[in-house]
This record gives structure tokens, C-alpha cells and sequence, in this order.
């Protein structure tokens, strides 16, 4: 839930993703995603339907919370295999997110939990492909839950994670 309980992070990131997919279905590109509608998988049915589908590169979108509501900003993080490729694609998308949505940027992060019990970053460790988790911004936070409420800001959100999915295949 959202700083005032009205976003529903599972909705909000379904609308940028459906989005994200339009948007990148009209430039020819192949998208699967893992969910088109309100239904969960497991991190590993995730990281199966990628490697099954022989996915470029893995994109998981989310929204971020905080027991402190100041904090903002988007943050992407990315895998170890293949380490300097995955860099590359979450610097690309948080560059180009953030500069698209006006949202701070926390910059693109290394993630990896050698003990393998974090599964929220089981996603990271679970695909063979370039992977990265983006996180949209703090729904925690009042200005950002209430942009994240907003539909048209959501499709702004789905193009600035397009924009960097392109910077990166062309300097790829």
C-alpha cells in the first residue's frame, strides 16, 4: 500500500508494464511478461517463463516502500551474470527513467545475496540473461505515490523505461 493506502503496488506496476509493452510491441520487439493480469508466480515460475522464452534481457518492474516517508528517489538493480552487461542495462533505464519522470535518481545497484534466502532479488540470481529490478520510487512517499496514482504518469513511467531499453540495445 501507498503512503495514503489508495496504491496498490501489484496494479500500479501491472499498468506500467501492460504500457511498456504496447510501447515496445509497435517498435517490433518480442515482450513476454511474466503477468498480464492481477496473478502471482513464484520468483522461480518468473526466471523459468525468461529463460524459456530466450529473453535479451529481464525487466522487473516494481514500486519501493520505506518506514520513512521522506524518502524517495528510483533505484535499479542488477545481476551479477553477466555482471558489466547488467550494469549496463540498469544505468541505461535509470538514467533514462529518471530523466523522463523527474524522479531522484538512487542510481543503478549491485544485488546479490550469496546465501540465496532474499528472494525478492531471486530474480537476479535466477536468470541467465541480463536481469534488473527497477524500482519506480517510494510508494511510501506522498508525492510519489500520488504521481504513481495517476495514469498518464504511469505511461510517462512505461516510456522512460523504453527509452533506456533502447539506449542499451543500440550501444550493445
Amino acid at each position: 500500500m501507498g503512503y495514503s493506502g489508495k496504491y496498490i503496488e501489484a496494479d500500479g506496476v501491472l499498468d506500467i508494464a501492460l504500457n511498456l509493452e504496447r510501447s515496445l510491441l509497435e517498435l517490433g520487439a518480442k515482450v513476454v511478461l511474466t503477468r498480464n493480469e492481477d496473478a502471482t508466480l513464484s520468483l522461480a515460475q518468473r526466471c523459468a517463463r525468461a529463460e524459456e522464452s530466450r529473453a535479451d534481457v529481464f525487466i522487473s518492474i516494481h514500486s519501493d516502500a520505506s518506514d520513512h516517508v521522506g524518502v524517495k528517489g528510483a533505484t535499479a538493480y542488477y545481476s551479477l551474470k553477466p555482471l558489466l552487461v547488467s550494469r549496463k542495462l540498469a544505468n541505461a533505464v535509470i538514467t533514462d527513467y529518471t530523466q523522463l519522470t523527474g524522479e531522484p535518481t538512487r542510481g543503478a545497484l549491485f544485488r546479490w545475496n550469496s546465501k540465496k534466502n532474499d528472494d525478492y532479488y531471486g530474480v537476479l540470481r535466477g536468470t541467465s540473461m541480463p536481469a534488473m529490478i527497477i524500482e519506480c520510487g517510494f510508494h511510501t512517499n506522498q508525492s510519489t505515490e500520488a504521481r504513481l496514482l495517476m495514469p498518464e504518469y504511469r505511461q510517462i513511467a512505461a516510456e522512460g523505461i523504453k527509452m533506456g531499453i533502447i539506449r542499451y540495445f543500440n550501444n550493445t
